[in-house]
């Protein structure tokens, strides 16, 4: 068994890498895609693209169907709590309260996850857990569930000992998920049969990829003192990477 903390990683913008995108150059895009509306390209010039933004942001006038048209791709390693709440956008986007309107104007996201269907974890040496950010007693690492009950004085049985009650509760509650996925493996099952005993700590991959409109939406709802506390660990610093690189288009949203 592995336990490991969450990560991100914003890909690309469009096939650009993500470390070669420039901000500005981004705006200038937008606002070339823009004009077009107002039949204003003449007034492009060197420093017009960032008032330009600010203008098109505005709560009191925003037009915001500009930000549809650049994408960025990102990728996540979370727990499949995390995916399963950041993944509802993929069809609130579209559903709304329940059905699709006329009136909605939505901004589809594309999604790819990695798949507890076909995976199997017995091939890949064991299941991996995602440690949440109210368990701070754990390291990552890799750990072996027969040493905290079968090896009295062993560095993890030491370990063990040393936790918090909860703490302790949630290392066992891992040990006890894998054993079992793993036994139902060797008996025959398939890795399609035994996920339904992993638990919705399990490691899972994803990688999204959607407007810059829907990012703005993700990050509002997400990065929020309400929001869940595993999603602003990472929504968090996401959004202040993206601020950093491209101006304007974030900057109203704070945490």
């Amino acid at each position: 068994m592995y336990l490991m903390k969450p990560g991100w990683k914003t890909l690309r913008m469009g096939i650009t890498p993500w470390e070669d995108v420039d901000g500005l150059t981004v705006l200038k895009t937008i606002e070339e895609y823009g004009r077009i509306c107002y039949k204003t390209e003449g007034k492009m010039t060197e420093d017009s693209a960032i008032p330009f933004m600010q203008k098109r942001l505005n709560p009191q006038d925003p037009h915001l169907a500009l930000l549809d048209h650049l994408h960025i791709t990102a990728k996540y390693v979370s727990d499949r709590g995390f995916s399963h709440e950041y993944l509802r956008h993929k069809l609130t986007e579209i559903l709304g309260s329940g059905c699709v309107e006329p009136i909605d104007d939505f901004a589809p996201m594309a999604v790819l996850q990695e798949s507890t269907r076909y995976c199997n974890y017995m091939k890949s040496g064991g299941v991996c857990f995602i440690i949440p950010p109210w368990i701070t007693s754990i390291p990552e690492g890799e750990f072996d569930g027969s040493d905290l009950y079968e090896t009295p004085g062993s560095k993890e049985r030491s370990l063990y000992d040393s936790l918090p009650d909860t703490d302790r509760i949630w290392l066992r509650n891992k040990v006890h998920s894998e054993f079992t996925y793993l036994e139902e493996l060797k008996l025959g099952w398939s890795p399609q049969q035994a996920r339904g005993d992993l638990l919705i700590s399990v490691k899972t991959e994803f990688i999204v990829t959607c407007s810059l409109t829907e990012w703005r939406h993700l990050f509002k709802q997400r990065t929020a003192k309400s929001a869940h506390p595993q999603m602003y660990e990472l929504m968090r610093p996401q959004l202040d990477d993206m601020k950093a690189k491209i101006p304007v288009i974030f900057d109203d949203i704070s945490y």
